[in-house]
């Protein structure tokens, strides 16, 4: 089974997480995928490729990756981040918007 997750943002049922932080829209948006994942049976080691959107790289490098990284770390068996993608972009759907994430999963 192939799974291609779009567009997974910061945001929860009481709107957008984070305002203005970095790792809290990281940690969200990365919650998002791997609730996504559970309810397909899946996990985040079934994760083959992430592409990760960001607004503003100094940010992304100082409270997004240490915040992936600790995702990561509680949620992965494996502890193996799989193929990453990074791109930096001028804005995403609202501006209070950091972090948006693709990911593909291949499971059985």
């Amino acid at each position: 089974k192939t799974l291609r997750m779009s567009g997974y943002p910061s945001i929860s049922t009481g709107g957008l997480v984070g305002k203005g932080d970095m790792g809290a829209q990281m940690t969200q948006a990365l919650e998002n995928v791997r609730l996504t994942l559970a309810a397909a049976g899946a996990t985040i080691d079934d994760i083959v490729h992430y592409v990760f959107y960001f607004t503003d790289r100094e940010s992304f490098w100082a409270e997004g990756l240490p915040a992936r990284a600790a995702f990561f770390k509680k949620h992965s068996k494996t502890k193996d981040l799989p193929c990453v993608t990074s791109v930096m972009v001028a804005g995403l759907m609202t501006p209070d918007m950091m972090i948006e994430i693709e990911a593909t999963a291949v499971f059985d």
